[in-house]
């Protein structure tokens, strides 16, 4: 009786669910920190583009940092960044035939957490 009052005491009960919360964090970060950012970019018909140019940039206190990394596109119009070390970044494409895109800033929960850009990046063709 005394056992199950105390186990039922309500701080008790608030450190339990702190403690199981901060394992389950833990857990998905270790799972989920290899810096791997991917996303898709296609034209406005849907269609992938290949070969297109993605520059991402660090964002920090005071803005835009250093020179952008950059990778190209595969057949299916899909990029990837491994290795990052990002909270906050901005990403841009660009590709001759295409207008280039507007810098759009991501922001992530923890240094290196993986991310994966849910809709695609749009490039509007020149002609």
């Amino acid at each position: 009786m005394f056992l199950k009052k105390i186990l039922l005491n309500r701080y008790v009960i608030t450190i339990i669910t702190l403690l199981l919360i901060a394992l389950f964090w833990n857990i998905y970060v270790w799972g989920n920190n290899d810096g791997l950012i991917v996303g898709v970019v296609e034209n406005l018909d849907g269609q992938p583009i290949k070969g297109a140019t993605v520059s991402l940039y660090a964002v920090g206190t005071a803005g835009l940092l250093a020179e952008p990394n950059n990778v190209l596109t595969d057949e299916e119009g899909q990029f990837s960044y491994n290795g990052h070390e990002l909270i906050e970044f901005t990403i841009d494409v660009s590709k001759s035939g295409y207008i280039k895109s507007e810098k759009k800033r991501y922001h992530t929960l923890f240094k290196s957490q993986n991310y994966q850009i849910r809709e695609p990046i749009v490039l509007i063709s020149e002609t």
